[in-house]
């Protein structure tokens, strides 16, 4: 997370995000479960807000110039279908 620049506001941080993330995934356990199991955590929503936002800012940083990988790479990478 520390290459990637994220505005957050409220009680997730870029860390809390991260670590619900990985405890779901490491646990084959969904976030909303996840983020009543943590403690300090924000809700499923919450949760899904930021991961929107963070979603929202690779988008807009893949439009930069100076981003690392070209627009067609991120959209290959990511598995998401290209703007048209």
């Amino acid at each position: 997370m520390e290459h990637l620049s994220i505005e957050m506001q409220g009680e997730c941080s870029p860390q809390t995000l991260f670590e619900v993330l990985l405890r779901a995934a490491s646990h084959h356990d969904s976030i909303e479960h996840t983020s009543e199991v943590l403690d300090g955590t924000p809700t499923g929503n919450g949760i899904r807000h930021h991961l929107g936002s963070v979603h929202k800012t690779v988008l807009d940083r893949a439009k930069t110039p100076d981003f690392p990988f070209k627009n067609q790479d991120l959209h290959k990478n990511l598995n998401i279908p290209s703007p048209q």
